[in-house]
């Protein structure tokens, strides 16, 4: 998210977890050496009567420098005997995102197996510090798995995807079922509705129901918010669902790029020459800080942000391959904030911004020193979950999505607002509100009056796709902002809405509610 005021800038810095001094006992090793050197010469130039003393002092730096060198040794061996142990526990989240290059973690964060021999006694410590209880479990004494409604509502989703193809009506059961969770209204009521009817529906297939009444026995109790947070399914769904737009624009999103291409080499031509400069400096340094996967074997944008100069910048936005669209979408925001001749619409979006989005947004801690975390991960599946019918993941560069720098709620945070609604709906939370969305808004509005026939509906979609594929905010943090200014109201989004909008929603929004079923299926058998 970009904001578009220095103050604000500073506000939301991210901040690291850790402090940044740590010991290091090569340093301290190199230093010991010089010393014993030291002596060595001191010796070779002074009377005989220092010699004795000298050698004293040798003793004594000997004797410290090799426990030194034991202790060194010692703790880089290369497998500490005990990390095997660590098999079939669960690390708290943001401890195993720092450790996934050595070790294999479930989707919930469970130890499965050890990737890395390079496991030292002090990375055993740290782990073995941060061991929690199973995710899918409450902080109840209980033996069984709780499940969320929307859990529940895919469980029964593959039940009856694999139940016989000779219940007559199957397929109605199906969309019955995809409609309730694609709806912006999850709740117990709904999903108890829901059961019911489908019961009625197959009540000559007792098997099946006693299934579906062994689900509806793990709906939780309370409300978790570190569970409402995990929203594996919901994640899973709207990862896939902005890859499958990203992939497959339509020819409205295409007439999208073109329109903000040519907007913004209309305003930047009007620019004098030492503006052109300034501006192609400012808006490089804004892209190296903010380096999405899909970004990075852009040939073009890679050219810029190494020789920002008007020519490159030309070529740049003029770019018409893949991932073409994200990236102008993305340069527009930081052009808009930046550039003189964009002042006025920069300044109307920020005083929305900070009277209606600002107080929805919480500022969390960073997880991590950003140039640590560099992965060629998209989407909005959290460090520790995977996708397990991943078959052909898009070849990516190293980036950083802003969910791997940021926490989330938890327990004792006071939720805002959004938050509080997002999460009691299950709609997936990404890093808060968003700030590009509510530019990009006033941006669309600008060029629906300057140009006839501008796809608005198209905009939104290819806005909320390219902020959750370079995994930042999720498809309800964007049309929030979207509806926010007609309803004046946070409201769940709904994707059975949003499938009416276009042919490409609604395929985009079939197929990847089919994969968080298959998903299902696969991790229950």
């Amino acid at each position: 998210m970009l904001t578009t005021n220095s103050s604000l800038n500073s506000a939301i810095e991210p901040r690291p977890l850790f402090p940044a001094e740590h010991y290091n006992s090569q340093s301290s090793l190199i230093s010991s050496s010089s010393l014993l050197t030291a002596i060595d010469k001191a010796e070779n130039t002074h009377v005989s009567g220092f010699k004795l003393i000298t050698r004293r002092i040798k003793s004594t730096v000997s004797s410290v420098f090799n426990r030194m060198i034991k202790k060194i040794t010692r703790n880089n061996v290369t497998m500490y005997s005990e990390a095997p142990q660590l098999i079939g526990t669960t690390i708290h989240p943001h401890i195993a995102s720092k450790y996934q290059d050595k070790i294999d973690f479930s989707g919930v964060g469970v130890v499965n197996a050890l990737k890395s021999t390079n496991i030292k006694r002090e990375d055993y410590n740290v782990l073995v510090n941060n061991i929690i209880r199973p995710l899918n479990e409450t902080p109840q004494i209980t033996k069984e798995s709780i499940k969320t409604p929307g859990e529940i509502i895919i469980s029964i989703a593959g039940i009856i995807k694999e139940a016989p193809d000779d219940i007559m009506n199957k397929k109605e059961l199906e969309e019955i079922i995809k409609k309730t969770w694609l709806d912006g209204s999850l709740s117990r009521q709904s999903l108890y509705n829901m059961a019911e009817l489908i019961k009625i529906k197959i009540n000559n297939y007792p098997e099946i129901i006693n299934k579906i009444d062994e689900v509806l026995q793990l709906l939780e109790n309370n409300f978790f918010i570190t569970k409402r947070n995990d929203n594996y399914y919901g994640r899973l769904f709207e990862t896939e669902l902005s890859k499958f737009i990203i992939d497959h624009p339509n020819m409205n999103m295409l007439k999208v790029r073109d329109t903000i291409s040519s907007f913004i080499l209309d305003d930047f031509q009007c620019l004098s020459s030492d503006d052109q400069l300034s501006l192609c400096a400012c808006l490089a340094n804004r892209m190296f800080s903010d380096p999405p996967a899909w970004r990075d074997k852009l040939i073009c944008a890679n050219h810029f942000v190494r020789e920002p100069d008007p020519e490159c910048f030309v070529k740049m936005i003029k770019y018409s391959g893949k991932y073409s669209i994200p990236l102008i979408l993305s340069v527009a925001v930081k052009y808009i904030i930046s550039s003189q001749g964009t002042v006025a619409l920069k300044n109307e979006a920020t005083k929305y911004y900070i009277h209606k989005i600002l107080p929805q947004r919480q500022i969390f801690s960073s997880l991590s020193d950003s140039r640590n975390i560099k992965n060629s991960a998209y989407g909005l599946l959290l460090p520790y979950q995977k996708n397990y019918l991943l078959s052909n993941p898009p070849s990516l560069g190293a980036g950083i999505r802003p969910i791997d720098k940021y926490m989330r709620p938890t327990v004792g945070v006071e939720l805002n607002e959004h938050d509080a609604i997002a999460l009691s709906n299950e709609r997936t939370i990404g890093i808060g509100v968003s700030g590009s969305s509510n530019i990009l808004n006033f941006l669309f509005k600008k060029l629906q009056l300057e140009y006839e026939g501008f796809p608005e509906d198209d905009a939104k979609l290819a806005t909320a796709s390219w902020l959750s594929y370079s995994g930042g905010h999720s498809f309800n943090e964007a049309y929030s902002v979207f509806s926010f200014m007609s309803q004046g109201s946070f409201k769940p989004l709904s994707f059975n809405e949003l499938k009416t909008s276009s042919l490409l929603s609604e395929i985009a929004i079939t197929h990847s509610y089919n994969k968080v079923v298959e998903t299902a299926i696969a991790l229950s058998n």
